[in-house]
């Protein structure tokens, strides 16, 4: 496999670039705590199920029906595993706030796997590539929005209930309906394009309200935890994951694609969905600066020593 080290240093460097967008913005009093609230309320029920619909209903792969059933297969239990191997984890965490400690788990479960691994695919596979990496994608998703969103939730089982059957989860239900049933090409295109526009704008937004969101946040408060959190989520973890992974007699591409997911920093829209469904916006915001940040070099290494 070639290492695409170049895209992957740039693309994370792009994301750094939001970051300091939302920055300055909460800095220069453009932004307030109560706009970081409502606004990460709008992204996650309005604006990600857009993304989520346009992505599913345009990119979905013809494929037979065993990759059909194997890839989300893979996507969901990646998370899966890291959920039920947090369990464990958690022991570790220095900090008492319930909060940090959700939020904490909820990084076990959920990895960046929508942004990143887009730049690196695209460098490694060709067009086929990355429409295997969307149906991956589609139990990823289906991870992010039960057991993810279930993690972050109160603590009554009537507010988990509730926080998982969101308007992301039911557009991914309809999106992959209309898929699998070929039925896109019934839908107009100017509706496409509304979806298209609309759920576009959901990721940069994401990463300005990090940003944002870092603006005097104590990171030396959480600097232990977030230490501990980095070796679970970019060594310990990954190294679980690719185990398994070996095990499993799959086809190159998969286990390539399976791989990236398995190398990724934590969930970089957290700081977001921390202030919609529950937990710590705060370590969720710092967690996600700093394990970018060292993903840097973890990234390119464990692509170099388990792709081939």
């Amino acid at each position: 496999m070639n290492i695409p080290i170049f895209p992957v240093i740039i693309s994370i460097i792009q994301v750094f670039g939001m970051f300091g967008i939302g920055f300055m913005a909460k800095h220069l009093n453009y932004l307030d705590e109560r706009d970081l609230n409502k606004w990460s309320t709008f992204i996650v029920d309005f604006l990600m199920p857009l993304l989520i619909f346009y992505s599913i209903t345009t990119g979905f792969p013809n494929t037979n029906l065993k990759t059909l059933f194997l890839l989300p297969t893979i996507g969901f239990s990646i998370m899966l595993f890291g959920a039920l191997t947090g369990f464990f984890f958690i022991k570790g965490i220095k900090s008492t706030d319930k909060d940090v400690i959700k939020t904490f788990h909820y990084f076990c479960a959920i990895n960046n796997f929508g942004y990143l691994p887009i730049i690196i695919i695209q460098n490694i596979f060709n067009e086929s590539g990355l429409a295997l990496f969307f149906l991956f994608n589609l139990g990823s998703q289906l991870a992010y929005w039960t057991i993810g969103v279930g993690l972050l939730g109160q603590e009554s089982f009537s507010n988990k209930f509730k926080n998982i059957f969101s308007s992301s989860l039911f557009a991914l239900f309809i999106a992959v309906f209309i898929a699998v049933l070929d039925l896109t090409k019934h839908i107009p295109q100017l509706f496409l394009n509304i979806c298209k526009s609309g759920g576009n704008a959901a990721v940069p937004l994401i990463l300005i309200l990090i940003g944002a969101s870092l603006h005097k946040v104590p990171i030396k408060k959480y600097l232990r935890d977030i230490a501990y959190l980095t070796l679970v989520r970019l060594i310990l973890l990954p190294l679980m994951i690719i185990f398994v992974l070996k095990f499993l007699n799959l086809s190159r591409e998969i286990y390539s694609i399976s791989l990236i997911i398995a190398l990724m920093p934590v969930s970089v829209s957290a700081a977001v969905t921390t202030r919609r469904f529950g937990g710590s916006p705060d370590f969720a915001a710092a967690s996600a600066l700093l394990n970018t940040l060292i993903s840097i070099i973890t990234i390119p290494i464990g692509l170099w020593m388990f792709g081939n």
